[in-house]
């Protein structure tokens, strides 16, 4: 392997301070207004079993979204995929110590998949595309919160 010059490197480094100074190479802003609250999907409703495990139902489904509430700009209703309902999914909430069971369905005409974004989980447990699931078929993962 042929080893670089320090004398090459260091002027390669100069070249390119050089013009970052004097504007050759510069940074794009883009204002921005942020006047829409940010979107927090809504909490997901469970249960609890016998044992005690707190269990979630949750369905894949087609639907339609109206984004005019999302963004300024006038939009129509556009076919969307969610969670429980038409666009993005609920929020799953647990404790620290709780088993969790999800009862998962596939009711998209397509083949899907879910991740559960924000836990470590044994990986048998946390989806996504390694694990997909054929339209009509259902999931149960199970995992304990840590």
């Amino acid at each position: 392997m042929k080893r670089r010059s320090p004398r090459l490197l260091a002027l390669g480094a100069a070249v390119m301070l050089a013009l970052a100074g004097c504007g050759s190479i510069s940074e794009v802003t883009v204002p921005a207004d942020f006047d829409q609250p940010l979107h927090i999907p809504p909490l997901a409703e469970s249960r609890i079993d016998d044992d005690g495990t707190r269990v979630f139902d949750l369905t894949a489904q087609s639907g339609t979204t109206d984004f005019s509430n999302y963004f300024s700009t006038d939009t129509s209703a556009t076919e969307t995929m969610g969670f429980n309902g038409s666009f993005l999914g609920p929020t799953l909430r647990a404790k620290r110590g709780e088993k969790v069971a999800v009862n998962f369905s596939n009711q998209l005409e397509r083949t899907t998949s879910v991740h559960w974004h924000g836990m470590h989980l044994p990986a048998a447990m946390d989806g996504g595309p390694h694990q997909e699931m054929e339209p009509g078929g259902t999931w149960h993962p199970e995992w304990l919160i840590d």
